[in-house]
């Protein structure tokens, strides 16, 4: 891959620690398509032996700001085996700036075929506490429409839910806040656009019947509005 000209002094002090296993690149520079070199904001991943926690450091160097997460391959390992699915994400899309051994490629390799597997099909139990859960969200903001601050502040909640829910009945990887989005652009159109409408909308009666479209498109193909939950097993939240 391109070489970042002001991190190889960083990777070259890195890799003199016995340690050290590997070096990933993650985050959107490890899925930046333009040249590397207009990136400042550099994630990286460090895996080593032992059994030290994991820890973070930020800091900057020769213009980039470096933003380091060390971890060890216990650990690692272990976040894979859960199907975290914010980790397997960033492994799957990293690059490889440091390895010793095949190590890296391997995980890699996995991590890949995990992300484009898809997360775990939802049971139909676990369906209907999407819904419950969902529509039970709304009628809080609904109550709330007399006082509008707390509206407000409900149905940013309640935007912010239903993109996670429809990734999530949808059997895709929820995104990252910061990318819900973008991810939702690229895959839904229609639901974008009732987001950017809601969340553009100023008056509160109108952004709470925006809200109510949008539970509506997010629950209407899998049995649509749920307000009951009867007694049964209940994910713990």
């Amino acid at each position: 891959m391109e070489r970042i000209p002001q991190l190889e002094p960083f990777i070259q002090s890195v890799a003199t620690d016995a340690s050290v296993r590997f070096v990933l690149l993650v985050g959107s520079a490890a899925e930046e398509n333009e040249s590397l070199h207009r990136i400042k904001d550099i994630d990286l991943l460090i895996v080593r032996d032992g059994e030290e926690p994991f820890s973070r450091e930020v800091q900057s160097r020769d213009g980039l700001v470096l933003d380091v997460s060390w971890l060890t391959q216990d650990d690692l390992d272990k976040i894979v085996r859960k199907d975290n699915h914010y980790w397997i994400r960033m492994l799957a899309r990293s690059k490889c700036l440091y390895k010793r051994n095949s190590e890296a490629t391997v995980l890699v390799h996995k991590a890949k075929d995990l992300y484009f597997d898809g997360p775990e099909a939802l049971s139909p139990s676990d369906v209907s506490y999407q819904r419950f859960q969902l529509t039970n969200l709304f009628e809080d903001v609904l109550e709330r429409a007399d006082h509008e601050t707390e509206a407000e502040f409900l149905a940013n909640l309640f935007l912010v839910e239903a993109l996670r829910v429809y990734f999530r009945l949808n059997g895709q990887w929820v995104p990252r806040d910061k990318k819900l989005l973008k991810t939702l652009f690229q895959t839904d159109i229609i639901l974008y656009e009732l987001m950017k409408a809601a969340l553009r909308e100023r008056k509160v009666r109108r952004r709470i019947h925006l809200c109510q479209d949008i539970l509506q498109y997010v629950l209407m193909p899998f049995g649509g509005i749920q307000k009951h939950w009867e007694k049964g097993c209940c994910p713990l939240t």
